[in-house]
């Protein structure tokens, strides 16, 4: 594995796992892929949040050099770390903690198993939580962990909604797709949310999205689903969502399809869909719209 001079890093905002590539003079892998992913924010007193595929000893002390804390989740295979902490065997609540060259505290809580953490900036200070389970202390390291991380977990959740990625994908075509239908679509949607103190689902996002690159000439061949639509939208044949009851989607037989059926004998089997006619009022799959109109 090669070494790179601190001197020589480049920052990068988006960083793909090759397998190989050269790590920060005292750094390992995985600590140097957060010096350059967070080169641009150091020297400014910021505080990084990572997990524990990531921490480690000498990338607190690497960062503390720049004047940036660290936080973090920690794996008890990491090098340095102290032997007394680690091994230590604790009951539920209850906590130890070391502090490692001054500024370096590697902590271990057990809750529903134990927890690991290191903090350049964090001591084994407690704050009382209430729960479900009642009263209880946890400490301030892992409760300003989680009210960090929480973001990073929602976003992954909303980036998994109707998503476009395949198993039988090329590589990079996966990078394009996170890029442009999964990280760029839930950046939207925070922004629109905070912009305009509406709520917008994912998919609403996405089809809005392409509409607008697709142009007008989709636009006046189906409308949007967004509740935004022109008045005069209900004027016209058009295929729309039927709208929700108590929240949830209602679904029906398409006219057509339980016609077909009927005449068959089977009209339980004909097709149900969510959508309708917005000028019919009646339900319509796509393909019998088509035909119908």
């Amino acid at each position: 594995m090669s070494r790179e001079p601190a001197e020589n890093l480049k920052s990068s905002s988006y960083s793909i796992h090759a397998g190989s590539g050269s790590a920060i003079e005292g750094l390992d892998k995985p600590g140097s892929v957060v010096v350059r992913l967070c080169l641009p924010l150091l020297n400014e007193g910021r505080l990084i949040i990572a997990d524990n595929y990531y921490t480690g000893i000498a990338l607190a002390r690497y960062l503390k050099d720049r004047h940036t804390d660290l936080c973090g989740t920690l794996r008890k295979n990491k090098v340095n770390l102290p032997k007394d902490i680690i091994q230590k065997k604790l009951k539920r609540g209850d906590v130890v903690a070391k502090q490692m060259d001054s500024f370096v505290t590697v902590l271990k809580w057990h809750d529903k198993r134990d927890v690991l953490m290191i903090s350049t900036c964090h001591g084994k200070e407690m704050t009382d939580v209430t729960s479900w389970r009642g009263q209880s202390k946890k400490p301030n390291m892992v409760m300003d962990y989680n009210d960090a991380k929480k973001g990073i977990d929602v976003a992954d959740q909303l980036s998994c909604y109707h998503s476009p990625l395949r198993k039988s994908m090329t590589w990079y075509k996966k990078v394009a797709y996170d890029l442009i239908f999964q990280t760029a679509i839930v950046n939207t949607k925070v922004i629109f949310e905070e912009a305009t103190g509406s709520s917008i689902s994912v998919l609403d996002v996405q089809e809005a999205m392409i509409r607008h690159w697709l142009g007008d000439v989709v636009m006046k061949k189906q409308p949007a689903r967004i509740s935004t639509l022109p008045s005069t939208s209900s004027e016209r044949h058009a295929l729309t969502q039927i709208p929700r009851r108590d929240g949830k989607l209602v679904r029906r037989r398409c006219v057509i399809c339980y016609a077909n059926k009927k005449a068959e004998g089977n009209p339980l089997l004909a097709k149900q869909v969510n959508t309708e006619c917005l000028k019919c009022k009646k339900t319509f799959c796509l393909k019998c719209f088509n035909e119908a109109h």
